[in-house]
């Protein structure tokens, strides 16, 4: 969490946004780890603005995520 001002912008943005999800659980940490992180973006608005800033591409990174999970599940 302490990496650098961007990288901890970027995990911000993803912990809320997975928080945002049905489908991935541990809301709340994923929102206290958005707060501690940023407390900017558990604003919606902070949220929308930083995800431009980071530019991640919230569309591939479900993807990923939900494949990385579905992988880990045909492990098991």
């Amino acid at each position: 969490m302490e990496q650098s001002h961007v990288y901890g912008k970027a995990m911000a943005v993803t912990a809320k946004y997975l928080s945002m999800t049905n489908w991935y659980g541990h809301e709340d940490e994923l929102k206290l780890i958005a707060l501690e992180t940023d407390e900017h973006i558990s604003s919606g608005a902070g949220f929308e603005h930083e995800l431009l800033e980071t530019e991640i591409d919230l569309g591939h990174f479900s993807a990923l995520v939900r494949y990385g999970i579905a992988l880990r599940e045909l492990k098991s």
